[in-house]
Order: C-alpha cells, then sequence, then structure tokens
C-alpha cells in the first residue's frame, strides 16, 4: 500500500488488510494479513488462495479494506474497494490491471544516476481456471532509466518456484520511446489450479546498446 493517511505517529503505526470474498447468495470467505509496521507504505506480501467457479464469478467480488490499529477499541478503516471477480478472470474485457514500482538492478546502486527511480511498469492479469491459462499483460513503461546508446528495449516475463525458472517468455524488441514505451503484449502460461499458489511471476525489463550489450533496467 502507498501514502496511507495514518492517524498515529508514524513510528506507532500498525496496519493490516481485511479482505472479505463474497460469492453467490451472499456467503462470505474472510482473510486478512499480518500486521505490518512500515510508516504510510507498508508491503503486505500475503497471497491467499480462493475456489471459483466460472458459473460463479459474474456475481461474486473481492472487498479490500485496509486497517491501522489502535491502542484501545477496534482498528480505524483507512480505506476500501471491490474488485468484481469476472474482471480478473477475462483480461480482454477488464483483466486486473497494476502499477507496479520497478525494483532498481544492484549493478545500478553505484551508478552516478541511482537516485533517479528506475521507473514503472502497468501490468495486467487474468486466470482462466477450465483452461489452466495465465495470461500476464504488460500494458506499458514510464521512466525507464533508457540511456541515449541504447537502441531497443524489451521484456521478459517468467514464472518461478523456489527461486527456480519454470517458464520464460521474451516480447520482441522495442525501438520507439524507450524510455515510455507503449507494449502491449500479452504472454500466456499454461498453469494448473492447484499451482497458482506455489509460483509467482517476475519480469525484466533490458536494454540493447548499439553495440549489442545487453543492460538490465529493472525488475517486477
Amino acid at each position: 500500500a502507498k501514502y496511507l493517511l495514518r492517524r498515529r505517529p508514524s513510528n506507532m503505526c500498525t496496519f493490516y488488510v481485511a479482505l472479505a470474498y463474497t460469492r453467490p447468495g451472499g456467503s462470505k470467505e474472510k482473510r486478512k494479513t499480518q500486521l505490518v509496521s512500515a510508516a504510510c507504505n507498508p508491503q503486505f506480501d500475503r497471497q491467499f488462495a480462493l475456489p471459483c467457479t466460472q458459473e460463479d464469478a459474474p456475481e461474486s467480488e473481492l472487498h479490500f479494506k485496509v486497517k491501522e490499529t489502535v491502542p484501545v477499541g477496534k482498528p480505524h478503516v483507512i480505506g476500501h474497494c471491490a474488485v468484481q471477480i469476472a474482471a480478473l478472470l477475462e483480461m480482454g474485457s477488464g483483466g486486473h490491471e497494476i502499477w507496479r514500482e520497478l525494483q532498481q538492478p544492484v549493478a545500478l546502486a553505484a551508478d552516478t544516476d541511482s537516485k533517479r527511480p528506475p521507473g514503472r511498469i502497468l501490468l495486467s492479469l487474468s486466470y482462466k481456471q477450465q483452461k489452466k491459462l495465465l495470461t500476464l499483460g504488460i500494458v506499458e513503461g514510464k521512466d525507464l532509466r533508457v540511456k541515449e546508446t541504447d537502441s531497443y528495449v524489451y521484456f521478459r516475463a517468467s514464472i518461478m518456484a523456489r527461486e527456480q525458472t519454470v517458464k520464460a517468455k521474451k516480447s520482441p524488441l522495442i525501438k520507439e520511446n524507450l524510455a515510455s514505451p507503449l507494449v502491449q503484449q500479452e504472454f500466456r502460461f499454461h498453469l494448473a489450479p492447484n499451482l497458482t499458489d506455489q509460483v509467482y511471476l517476475f519480469v525484466l525489463i533490458c536494454a540493447r546498446s548499439r553495440l549489442g550489450a545487453n543492460r538490465l533496467l529493472g525488475k517486477a
């Protein structure tokens, strides 16, 4: 979460996210993250596996509430939102989109321009359970740390399990507007439903110079 409006001093803030999965008929399944203390930008880093059929998706929703704990009484609700399950299952008609800040590669730590953020990318994600198909879309990039000598940028998407690459795919070379490219690239991976909570997605953004050397710009 980013830029939460806390009610207590930053060194005393503790947040968590409460998740309610609403199914047809009004039944609910609830989950919540661990307590995190990190000023106004907590990282919860938690995954939940929730069963959902294609038939239930149009009438199912995920409700998120970010809460701040208090010494006495009930936690305060900082903010909330709802996401329809059907939108997550169909990328072309509203798959879940999210901006991700890129992590700076270790190799750039000593760069004189290292104080400049490595940029961010807009991702889209959906999973079709019946077809066992996971679709990752890379929509666009913003403020990538390219150099004047760079000729192309490209993206590499991988499914990872226990720090090992299970499957990997690479985008075509992008030659225009390298700092903020419009990518519009989909990567499709066949993935069994029972494996969705055992793997994670890893995206690398690279640049290629005019001399043919590849350079890592960031990862997400």
